[in-house]
């Protein structure tokens, strides 16, 4: 080797030694893992570099630098290898193909030594370079293409070492793109680097800001509360560090809900939860909390980070709308639905129904506020008449009240005995109200069971001890029940009469837009119409409907005729009343979809779904709703409000409205606790973006503050009642 070819060798290699060092230990420092591919390369020409730099100095030079290229062309293929960037049949295709490079140099001299070398080597890096350059096809990375181009020019340097005195110009061209990959790489590592550093500082500045965050060691010891966990505790910041999270215990929850907290995370699991936590001040308050083990360099536990949420206010008003959804607003007892609730968790129990006589003519001949303090009075006398006994009382309708016992109580004899004293009593009992002195009867009508079973038996019983003119009558399979048999068959006759003669009719109440003055919509309401010209709502006859399997031909019906309507007022949408048992009645529903379909009114469609609280299995419907959505109809909740579930059912069935219940809308010029109620709800509903309507809005005063309250949609008598005819209802409307 001449001089001046030395002194280039020499450069070369001291150019390459140099870059390669420096890279390599730029991307060792900087700990990017996605830099792995990056130190093998650069360690490959680390030992390619040394090789030939050693090589200068050694008399056989050109074997010493063949082994130099083949231990590198190994070190990238075992490093992919291992990375799993080839699978396992692209490793043995480069095992294969090794070997038949080998076959011709079984038996060689020096020089086929060094020519078999650097062709493995070409070989190799070749292979290797077709490989990623399949993967910068797939995956549009431009790294991996200049990845691949350097692993082809270092195959093509090994081939052209063994015969061209300038091969380092090609190592020179290798080192120059290596250079330029390893910048490129490290500019995007940085920036990086930064976008998340910048991401992560207003990622943690929006959680201290908008959460409620502490910190604990591994030891459940608190080491760092932001302000909204020191406000919300009521403990200064001395107070709360170096203490655990115990100082907010509630003694009432269960000690297994903390157990499964601690379980979870200590094996290193987020836990996701609620908790009633009580403040310095001894008040309670509820959270939604998210906690994080976080872990050290070595994998284990250093600190734990919870992030709450205060739903106080949320938790409160659902108590709230469960306690006046239980509770009857005029006696202040128990209401039906709250029986029903008590029935269900009870099991077998006793079951006393008491009505009062006549109760129509006290009212209309005394007035319909005598006839309320009759009411209350008389929920007030039976509750205390029990009292010793630790049984509960419920005004269950009008006139009519129920009485449970709230422990078991097997003794039906007594029990009846201590009816028998209350009726007795009650006869005998003077109600002073102003200027009048009233005296009631009652009657009564008892019996044992589970849940509605035991409330239709008392039914029966009471309806027979009024018909005969008994005080107390307890239910026996033997009453002679005839008559609702009897009815009941003639009301499936005018049923069947009124399809076939064509009297089950829609009516329409307007839905009021509040925002655009003027009615939008129409609910649908499904009437009879009797012989002589008489409107029969459904509540007189749905219940039989469904017994005599005649339900869902009305629904049927209904709808068909609410499609004509449709067609003929193209500028309205319609919101029709769907039960569950609709839902689940799968020819119904493919009829319905069938004619959605057919006539494109899916966007002026609203399904309302009653009695959803009767949905027990919410993936049955899962269908009904995702097609619903689909074709454009929207989901309306019925009475929301009438039971503490309805929140659940809220987010499970995507409801687009939602129907504030008549009952708190009526008196929500006079009652604080309804206008509480309804507000509590409008909060809820703007978090979901749900639109609101109001029922039973039934005079001005009522509207007015509906308005006041932003309310969406208004509906009631006070706009217009239910009406056969569309065009009637636009000449008569009362806004």
């Amino acid at each position: 080797m001449d001089n001046i070819s030395q002194f280039s060798f020499i450069l070369v290699e001291i150019f390459g030694l140099t870059v390669s060092f420096i890279l390599y230990y730029t991307t060792f420092k900087s700990h990017q893992k996605s830099s792995k591919n990056v130190e093998i390369f650069v360690m490959s020409m680390f030992l390619v570099s040394v090789f030939g730099f050693l090589a200068i100095y050694i008399d056989n030079y050109t074997l010493f630098i063949s082994f130099g290229n083949f231990f590198a062309s190994l070190l990238a293929l075992f490093h992919f290898r291992e990375e799993k960037v080839f699978s396992n049949s692209s490793f043995l295709k480069y095992l294969i193909a090794v070997s038949i490079v080998s076959i011709p140099f079984g038996y060689s001299n020096i020089g086929d030594d060094i020519l078999y070398l650097n062709t493995l080597s070409s070989t190799i890096f070749i292979l290797i370079s077709i490989n990623l350059f399949n993967l910068f096809i797939k995956v549009r990375n431009t790294n991996i293409l200049f990845f691949a181009l350097t692993y082809f020019i270092l195959g093509i340097h090994s081939l052209v070492f063994y015969y061209i005195d300038g091969y380092h110009i090609s190592k020179l061209l290798t080192y120059l793109v290596l250079f330029y990959i390893l910048l490129r790489n490290l500019n995007e590592t940085d920036s990086q680097k930064k976008e998340l550093r910048n991401f992560y500082k207003e990622y943690k500045r929006a959680i201290e800001h908008g959460s409620i965050v502490s910190k604990t060691d591994k030891n459940g010891l608190i080491t760092y509360a932001n302000e909204g966990f020191i406000e919300i505790s009521g403990y200064s910041e001395n107070e709360l560090i170096g203490r655990s999270h115990s100082i907010l215990k509630d003694s009432e929850t269960p000690v297994d809900h903390y157990n499964d907290l601690w379980k979870t995370i200590s094996n290193g699991q987020i836990w996701k939860g609620t908790l009633r936590n009580v403040a310095k001040t001894g008040e309670y308050f509820h959270v939604r909390i998210v906690i994080v083990p976080i872990f050290d360099k070595s994998s284990y536990i250093s600190e734990y980070i919870a992030y709450r949420e205060d739903i106080t206010e949320l938790v409160n008003s659902q108590r709230e709308l469960k306690d006046i959804h239980n509770r009857d607003s005029l006696t202040n007892l128990g209401n039906r639905y709250k029986l029903f609730s008590d029935l269900v968790l009870k099991g077998d129990t006793l079951l006393a129904l008491v009505n009062i006589d006549s109760f129509k003519e006290v009212n209309d001949f005394y007035g319909e506020d005598i006839g309320d303090e009759i009411i209350r009075e008389t929920g007030e006398f039976i509750q205390r008449k029990v009292g010793r006994y630790k049984f509960r009382v419920y005004r269950v309708q009008a006139d009519e009240f129920a009485i449970i016992p709230s422990q078991f109580f097997p003794d039906i004899k007594k029990f009846r005995a201590i009816i028998v004293n209350i009726i007795e009593d009650t006869k005998t009992h003077k109600f002073i109200l102003g200027n009048f002195e009233i005296f009631i009867n009652v009657s009564a009508g008892i019996s044992s069971g589970k849940g509605k079973k035991v409330f239709k038996r008392a039914d029966i019983a009471l309806k027979t001890a009024k018909k005969n003119k008994v005080d107390v009558l307890n239910y026996s399979p033997d009453l002679k029940i005839e008559e609702i048999y009897e009815s009941n068959l003639i009301w499936t006759r005018k049923i069947k009469l009124a399809i076939a003669e064509d009297r089950i009719v829609p009516y329409f109440q307007p839905i009021y837009d509040l925002k655009e003055g003027r009615a939008t919509k129409f609910e649908v309401l499904m009437r009879l119409i009797t012989k002589d010209g008489r409107v029969i709502s459904p509540f007189s006859f749905l219940d039989i409907a469904k017994k005599s399997k005649l339900y869902f031909q009305l629904t049927a019906i209904i709808f068909d005729k609410v499609v004509q309507e449709m067609q003929r007022y193209p500028n309205y949408e319609f919101s029709m009343n769907l039960s569950s048992e609709d839902i689940m009645n799968s020819s119904f529903i493919h009829y319905i979809k069938k004619e959605v379909k057919k006539l494109n009114i899916g966007s002026r469609l609203i399904f309302e779904i009653v009695e959803s609280e009767g949905i027990e299995n919410f993936e049955e419907v899962d269908e009904f709703i995702s097609w619903a959505k689909s074709a454009g109809v929207r989901i309306a909740i019925d009475d929301f409000g009438t039971g503490y579930s309805n929140f659940t059912y809220l987010i499970k069935l995507e409801a687009d409205f939602v129907k504030i219940d008549g009952s708190m809308i009526k008196n929500i010029d006079t009652d604080k606790n309804s206008r509480a109620v309804v507000e509590a709800i409008l909060q809820f509903t703007k978090r979901t973006e749900m639109k609101v309507v109001a029922e039973f809005v039934a005079s001005r005063n009522i509207f007015q503050i509906v308005d006041e309250l932003n309310i969406d949609f208004a509906q009631g008598y006070f706009i217009d009642m239910p009406r056969a005819s569309i065009d009637e209802i636009n000449k008569t409307l009362n806004l």
